[in-house]
């Protein structure tokens, strides 16, 4: 995580300061980012998205182009966006 490599100081989340940083939260969880993935994300992929572990979750995202609603192949805009969101 970022704070790991000596970018940020504090142990929660710098978007919400409501939960620990962590993968899962920084990518995924944080009400922020949530907010984003369901902007994009089929409401009928919702349910899935939101619960899988990491490896499941990145795995079924980059195989699934289905998910989201976007003018690109969803496997590379989710690799995009998660690295922007990172």
């Amino acid at each position: 995580m970022k704070r790991d490599v000596g970018e940020i100081s504090e142990n929660n989340c710098p978007r919400c300061d409501n939960a620990p940083e962590s993968v899962m939260h920084v990518l995924r969880d944080c009400e922020e980012v949530a907010e984003f993935w369901t902007s994009i994300i089929r409401p009928e992929h919702w349910e899935r998205f939101f619960s899988l572990g990491f490896h499941a979750w990145v795995d079924w995202s980059l195989t699934k182009d289905e998910i989201g609603h976007t003018p690109w192949k969803w496997s590379i805009f989710f690799g995009v966006a998660a690295n922007a969101l990172w």
